[in-house]
């Protein structure tokens, strides 16, 4: 069965809306191809027609894909013991998952037996979390995996394809947040040298 943590995994590498992921069926899956297929199916449709793609996937995803298929027969891909699909606390377990990570992240140990010195950092410091969990919910996956294309150079026609967005201004007005890194590699890419003219030439020689 898929562990909460194969499902951010999934959504974090292929940009899903989450009823994209509740939906996913086998036959939807090509593990051969590596490749998955947002599709309608008799009692669901995607969000809209440009929401209808195919999504390729890396080898540790589809490593992923096949174990949790091997581990149950429903026809759904993510889905509980008992075969109902996994939509229901799915929030929580996200807010839990990304409270452990900022926990190591900030390296903030647990409350027990610290000094009152450490008390007082810590309080501190999980005012910080409650700060940082606030801007996050599972639809944080989806930015990401936008903004890590966007980011890494990737064709903005490319990138709205992968999303299933109707309007590219979507996925560059919306979701795209460039950081300063990729804007100041960009300028570098730029093939102009200076001008030389006579007399700068003549000047070293």
């Amino acid at each position: 069965m898929p562990a909460f943590r194969d499902i951010w995994f999934f959504l974090l590498c292929t940009g899903c809306r989450l009823e994209e992921m509740v939906e996913l069926r086998r036959e939807a899956v090509d593990l051969k191809k590596k490749a998955i297929r947002i599709q309608a199916y008799d009692d669901w449709e995607p969000k809209t027609e440009n929401s209808i793609r195919t999504i390729p996937i890396q080898d540790e995803l589809a490593d992923i894909l096949k174990r949790i298929m091997d581990s149950h027969r429903f026809n759904n891909i993510f889905v509980t013991q008992d075969g109902t699909s996994r939509r229901n606390n799915l929030l929580r377990s996200f807010k839990s998952s990304m409270k452990a990570a900022l926990y190591s992240l900030r390296g903030i140990p647990t409350r027990k037996h610290l000094t009152k010195e450490e008390r007082l950092k810590w309080f501190s410091d999980m005012e910080e979390v409650k700060k940082d969990l606030a801007k996050l919910d599972i639809h944080s996956l989806r930015y990401t995996f936008i903004t890590e294309l966007i980011s890494a150079g990737v064709n903005p026609k490319a990138v709205q394809y992968l999303a299933g967005h109707s309007d590219i201004q979507t996925t560059l007005n919306i979701y795209a947040q460039c950081r300063p890194e990729p804007v100041q590699q960009a300028i570098e890419k730029l093939p102009w040298k200076p001008f030389v003219t006579n007399s700068s030439q003549n000047s070293k020689s």
